[in-house]
């Protein structure tokens, strides 16, 4: 294996130029996705205006969707939370020997943080989570909810986090005769692991996955606004098009054309 100061030199050459669009979409009046990009943030002054942000940075580096739970009170609060908290702990996903045990310590303790602030203040506040760390050689996904994370590369489009949906959760089983359920079922929206998760001493199990940093890579950090309405071969030819910025844009501009009904945010990354 390469030497730690071989392995820091091959991540530190490499450029991220990185970009979101977060939209209100089609129907709502409220938004509920907040986003971590670049030590960036939606602040609460702007949480319900349409919001681009972008940048250009280099390993190691943290980004990240979150999308505050609609069913739930103060979805916009949760995510917001979960951004703020994400920054404050970002040297856990990228200062440390082991980013993905790290990480996924970091999301539990986020997720005890928000439980007990939801008891203080006797509400209920769930939130999403989609991160993406990219440290030294190496880049580690991470998810808990149904926001993602893909990959886009020379074999393609591929989903690097699970969804926590009771629709997943019935395919994991084999319960679906190995066929995916119709997009409108019902089964694809309700969350069964979510940030602000109470479940007396049953802790979330955030997913996580690990693949070697490559120049030409390009990834996409998405909510459920934009994976539920584009297919694979759409967001494949939008992610591959032009500066980070175009592929946002054209992203969430393909997703309000099919009438998106939910708060719609796409964090496109590309690899130098």
């Amino acid at each position: 294996s390469l030497p730690d100061s071989l392995r820091n030199m091959i991540g530190h050459n490499r450029k991220i130029t990185s970009a979101v669009c977060c939209h209100l979409g089609c129907r709502r009046s409220n938004n509920e996705d907040n986003y971590y990009l670049d030590g960036m943030w939606k602040p609460r002054e702007y949480q319900d205006q349409n919001r681009e942000e972008s940048g250009v940075s280099h390993p190691p580096e943290l980004f990240a969707i979150c999308d505050g739970m609609g069913g739930a009170q103060q979805g916009e609060v949760a995510s917001r939370l979960a951004v703020s908290w994400l920054h404050q702990c970002r040297a856990d996903f990228l200062e440390c020997d082991r980013p993905d045990r790290q990480g996924i310590h970091a999301l539990l303790r986020l997720n005890r943080k928000l439980v007990r602030t939801c008891r203080e203040q006797g509400v209920q506040m769930g939130s999403t989570v989609a991160a993406l760390a990219v440290c030294r050689d190496t880049v580690y996904a991470f998810g808990l909810g149904d926001s993602r994370v893909y990959l886009l590369d020379s074999d393609g489009l591929s989903q690097l986090t699970q969804d926590h949906t009771l629709a997943a959760e019935a395919e994991r089983l084999g319960l679906t005769g190995g066929k995916p359920l119709p997009a409108g079922s019902p089964l694809s929206h309700q969350l069964t692991q979510y940030l602000g998760m109470d479940a007396l001493d049953f802790d979330p199990s955030p997913c996580c996955c690990d693949l070697p940093l490559q120049p030409g890579q390009r990834f996409l950090l998405c909510s459920d606004g934009l994976s539920g309405y584009l297919d694979s071969g759409q967001m494949a030819r939008l992610l591959g098009m032009g500066h980070p910025f175009e592929s946002a844009h054209a992203l969430v501009a393909a997703a309000l054309e099919q009438g998106a009904a939910d708060n719609i945010t796409a964090l496109v990354l590309k690899i130098q």
